[in-house]
């Protein structure tokens, strides 16, 4: 009895020590699914953290350049410096593929009913300051169309946006223009000069 007793302990701390080793095949595996859950939540990250700091580079800049005296002032500025385009081709993996100006004056009477002009003299004189489709809330507006890369690109034989191919979006930002005044010696509105 003792010798069946004491085959049955060896069994069982051999069966014990040859267990210990069995998780670390099961490790690799898991750790090549977290890594690609990991890769595929930084990319959902970084694609909204750019789009928002696109978006406020944007607003900023409209702000900036309502401050303007003249639309064709705002304008030069916009297209001659370049900062806009700069400042989102510097925050990386934003490509800006059209930016757009233009000056928009809706009607405070009728809803929905506007009119807008990207070159200066382009807005029609009744939509002008005591014009007949007056009163008017006058905007200065940025619509940008941009592409916003994956931090990571991942190969794929298809594109799937934003994992393996840029997202293509649309800002758009505008802010009040104030200077509804004339100009002394050219008699125009600044808005529309």
């Amino acid at each position: 009895m003792i010798s069946s007793w004491t085959t049955k302990n060896k069994l069982r701390t051999r069966l014990r020590h040859s267990a210990q080793g069995q998780g670390i095949a099961e490790i690799g595996p898991a750790l090549t699914i977290l890594t690609l859950i990991l890769i595929v939540l930084a990319e959902f990250a970084v694609l909204p953290l750019r789009y928002v700091i696109a978006d406020e580079l944007i607003k900023h800049s409209v702000k900036r350049l309502a401050q303007s005296e003249t639309f064709s002032e705002a304008k030069s500025e916009f297209e001659g410096d370049g900062q806009l385009r700069e400042s989102l081709v510097n925050i990386g993996g934003i490509k800006p593929v059209n930016l757009e100006l233009s000056m928009v004056a809706s009607s405070l009477i009728k809803d929905n009913v506007s009119t807008s002009s990207t070159a200066a003299g382009g807005i029609p004189r009744e939509w002008l300051p005591n014009g007949s489709a007056c009163p008017c809330n006058y905007s200065l507006q940025v619509v940008a169309n941009i592409e916003i890369s994956p931090a990571i690109v991942i190969s794929l034989p298809f594109k799937i946006a934003g994992l393996s191919a840029p997202i293509a979006c649309v800002i758009s930002a505008s802010e009040r223009w104030e200077n509804r005044t004339r100009d002394p010696v050219t008699k125009n509105y600044f808005l529309n000069e």
